[in-house]
């Protein structure tokens, strides 16, 4: 995962896995989360609730720290940017599409 999207890739950004309560890998939830961490996700999703796999997932992580620290700090302050968003203008936009197949030339600030 992190030569690939990291290296050749190239990616900054912050690296979540994918739920490991889906059952996608196998073992303990611990080994999971030490799993997808080694492999280079900064974050180990968990999503169904359940306290004693919550608990094991969170033992199998670090603290964040250093570069995935950075990446988090990266991702929580975009999630917090509020765009104006034209609702008109992006049904417009997407008729377009639709009809069309294609955008007509704009520019970057408003796509």
């Amino acid at each position: 995962t992190q030569d690939i999207i990291r290296g050749e890739i190239g990616f900054g950004g912050l690296l979540m896995s994918d739920d490991l309560s889906m059952h996608a890998l196998s073992g303990p939830m611990r080994a999971r989360t030490e799993s997808v961490i080694a492999a280079g996700c900064d974050v180990a999703l968990h999503c169904n609730g359940y306290m004693s796999e919550m608990r094991a997932a969170a033992e199998g992580v670090p603290a964040l720290s250093g570069p995935a620290q950075e990446r988090f700090a990266r991702a929580c302050a975009i999630t917090r940017t509020v765009q104006s968003f034209d609702r008109a203008e992006a049904l417009a936009m997407l008729e377009e599409v639709l009809r069309e197949g294609t955008l007509s030339a704009q520019s970057p600030e408003s796509v």
